[in-house]
């Protein structure tokens, strides 16, 4: 049986994984080269933004545009959809 530690650290490692293979193909990226620029700077404008949003929708998290203007790297919106998640099993 997992631990609460190690539950989200899995959790994390899966927030990871999605939210750069959709970054990176709504960007045409192969990788992203570090995960505190803010996104807008890897290519991302509101037109993918809306996609990636959606793609996040279809997992169960709802964010706003805003959300992502106020955690505006990867690392920040790992971090926002992670506590999110936790506050939807956990409330």
């Amino acid at each position: 049986m997992l631990t609460v530690n190690e539950e989200q650290r899995l959790q994390r490692n899966e927030i990871r994984a999605f939210l750069l293979g959709q970054v990176s193909a709504l960007c045409g990226l192969n990788e992203i080269p570090d995960d505190q620029v803010p996104l807008i700077e890897l290519g991302m404008d509101s037109v993918r933004l809306l996609s990636l949003l959606e793609a996040l929708r279809r997992q169960g998290v709802a964010l706003g545009f805003i959300d992502v203007m106020e955690n505006p790297s990867l690392l920040e919106l790992e971090q926002l959809v992670a506590e999110r998640l936790t506050r939807q099993t956990h409330p």
